[in-house]
């Protein structure tokens, strides 16, 4: 990746942060909402959502447990935006 677009960085943070939040609040108390956040934050939200259950009794510190999360939304961030930059590259060969 040649240029960081920060504010496609931004938008895509803040989406993703937004997102993240509102449906793993709500996946406490509506269970499709689980299913919405794995589905949006595939891999890493999946993957936040196996490590919380089985995870050893340190981790359900609070702080921990944020510091694991805001870590899957930064790879998730990560990965939608290699995939937006990817796509971009491909149209761009094309034209």
């Amino acid at each position: 990746m040649k240029n960081f677009d920060f504010k496609l960085g931004s938008w895509l943070f803040f989406g993703v942060f937004l997102c993240s939040w509102i449906f793993g609040a709500l996946r406490f108390h509506w269970e499709f909402a689980s299913v919405i956040y794995s589905v949006l934050n595939f891999p890493f939200g999946f993957l936040y959502i196996i490590f919380e259950k089985t995870a050893a009794s340190w981790v359900h510190n609070e702080v921990i447990s944020s510091a694991i999360w805001f870590l899957s939304v930064l790879c998730q961030v990560a990965l939608y935006y290699y995939i937006i930059f990817k796509i971009r590259v491909c149209r761009h060969k094309r034209v």
